[in-house]
């Protein structure tokens, strides 16, 4: 997958104009391939203070605004988490 974070965030060519949307992003490009817990990425979205009621929930939001904005494989569910779906040059597995 790649990403342009510099001067702006985009995916697959398309500008990524939500501040919540660019954090998950940039945190999931920068954490482990395998995944990053729903719970870290919550605590890292919220962490200057407006921590939602239901943080995971939350995330689930931005992950889902991001999915319908960049298409439905951008964002790859893990089982305690998420992470960044394959590069298109990546192979795939059958």
């Amino acid at each position: 997958m790649e990403l342009t974070l510099l001067s702006r965030v985009a995916c697959r060519g398309r500008d990524v104009t939500s501040p919540r949307v660019r954090d998950l992003l940039a945190l999931l490009a920068g954490g482990p391939r395998g995944g990053v817990s729903a719970v870290r990425l919550a605590e890292s979205l919220w962490a200057d203070g407006e921590r939602p009621e239901n943080p995971v929930k939350a995330l689930q939001v931005v992950v889902s605004r991001a999915r319908s904005a960049l298409g439905a494989d951008v964002i790859e569910s893990t089982p305690t988490g998420y992470r960044l779906g394959p590069d298109e040059s990546e192979p795939r597995s059958c």
